[in-house]
């Protein structure tokens, strides 16, 4: 039983070793000690060493025998200590509604409570703010604050926007998208979002190597199915399963509590999306 963790972020990949090893710079943080979990083997290894610089994992399970650690920073762990990977949050709404005046960006507790729970990376899922989450995203990686890494979204794309115009224009739409790549967004988010808006979204994020994810709808008033979505070429979809189990005539929450995992409709979308 796990009596506490030490939760660190790293990068799990093969480390090819050369017979010898290189000096240990200071400036350089070694934790050593405790248990490391291995979520390739999915067991746990006694911890040799692992190895930090600037934020980074240049070596772990390190063969410290011989090496010189007199400048080096030590953390020592115990034997009920663990290291785990860095969880990715893939929707991880930094938007809130503290004061009942509509939702914003919180932008200081929840960077230190998404570390708080070994989540080391997260992908918004849509900004209210997009800037100020570029400013952030910003601070953090110049170790001027406290937070997981960001990969922004840039804003919605869609009637959850506040202030949008569902008579944007497809170039209107293909602009947007090129400003935030250009501001560093590899992703963006729709809600709320027409089909030919959508693809509007999808067929320019595209053209950038960028991806689009969608909470999506039945069909039911403009909205759109993740069938359809699909079709269009969509990367993700963080709701709802879609397919004629959702059917056009009334809201996808409507249909989603009478869902039939046993049912044909299902069955079809599944296949779909798999």
């Amino acid at each position: 039983m796990m009596t506490r963790r030490l939760q660190l972020g790293f990068i799990a990949s093969v480390l090819f070793w050369v017979s010898a090893q290189p000096p240990l710079a200071a400036q350089q943080i070694v934790i050593r000690g405790g248990q490391i979990f291995d979520a390739v083997r999915d067991r746990t290894v006694a911890n040799s060493g692992i190895v930090v610089q600037s934020g980074k994992f240049p070596e772990v399970d390190a063969r410290l025998e011989g090496r010189d650690l007199r400048e080096v920073e030590i953390v020592e762990l115990s034997d009920d200590d663990y290291v785990i990977p860095g969880l990715f949050d893939l929707h991880a709404h930094y938007a809130m509604d503290l004061f009942g005046e509509g939702r914003v960006d919180e932008r200081e507790g929840y960077p230190t409570l998404f570390l708080a729970n070994g989540v080391t990376s997260t992908f918004p899922g849509g900004e209210v703010d997009p800037e100020e989450m570029r400013d952030l995203r910003m601070r953090i990686d110049r170790g001027e604050a406290i937070g997981p890494r960001i990969f922004n979204s840039g804003p919605y794309f869609g009637s959850w926007r506040v202030g949008w115009n569902p008579d944007t224009s497809t170039q209107q739409i293909f602009s947007e998208v090129d400003h935030w790549v250009e501001q560093g967004v590899r992703a963006f988010k729709a809600k709320g979002i027409t089909a030919e808006h959508l693809r509007a979204l999808i067929e320019r994020a595209h053209l950038h190597g960028a991806t689009v994810t969608g909470h999506l709808g039945s069909g039911f008033r403009g909205s759109v199915n993740p069938r359809d979505a699909i079709l269009m070429g969509i990367d993700r979809v963080e709701h709802f399963l879609g397919g004629d189990a959702m059917v056009p005539t009334r809201p996808a929450y409507q249909s989603l509590v009478e869902l039939d995992p046993g049912a044909e409709e299902f069955d079809s979308i599944a296949a779909l999306f798999i």
